[in-house]
Order: C-alpha cells, then structure tokens, then sequence
C-alpha cells in the first residue's frame, strides 16, 4: 500500500474536508519468555516467512500493569494480515 487513502467529505457545518489516512496494516507479536524481542526481529527479517510482511519493528506496549516489548509487524496490504501472522508465529515457535 504505497498510497494513503484519500476521503472527501462535508462537515455538519457545511466546510468541505479532506481525509488522508496513512494506516499501514499490521499485527503484534509477543516473543516467548526468555526471548529478546531484537532477536526475533532479526529472525524475521532474515527468514521472511511470509511475502505479504513488509518490515518489523520492536514497540513498548502495556498489558494491564506491566510494560512489554512486542513486535509490530507490517503488512503489504490489510487483506493479508491473517497469514503473515500464523507464518510469522509458526517461524519463531517452529510451528508449535
């Protein structure tokens, strides 16, 4: 998806407004206890297991009280993001 989706609209006021939406499709990956989140970026990145995943990325993110290191994974186009996920799962756990 190299081009943001692009949305006219009219206000309630009656203004014209235009939308620019840049999502890039994505999922989070929580690594396994005991396993740095930089070395399953690497991982990833080297094993490619699935063409839709476009890069990845470490993120701090919170689960209820506690802050965590996770994957952001990026996808080529939303409609794909199921399997790069199972892939991207089955690379990093050896398809357990």
């Amino acid at each position: 998806q190299d081009s943001p989706d692009v949305a006219l609209g009219i206000t309630r006021q009656q203004k014209r407004v235009l939308l620019i939406d840049s999502y890039e499709p994505h999922f989070y990956l929580v690594p396994r206890e005991g396993r740095k989140p930089e070395q399953v970026q690497e991982q990833l990145e080297v094993e490619k297991p699935h063409p839709s995943i476009s890069k990845v990325a470490v993120e701090k993110k919170r689960d209820v009280s506690t802050e965590k290191q996770v994957l952001k994974i990026f996808c080529k186009d939303s409609e794909s993001v199921e399997k790069p996920s199972r892939a991207a799962t089955n690379s990093i756990t050896g398809g357990l």
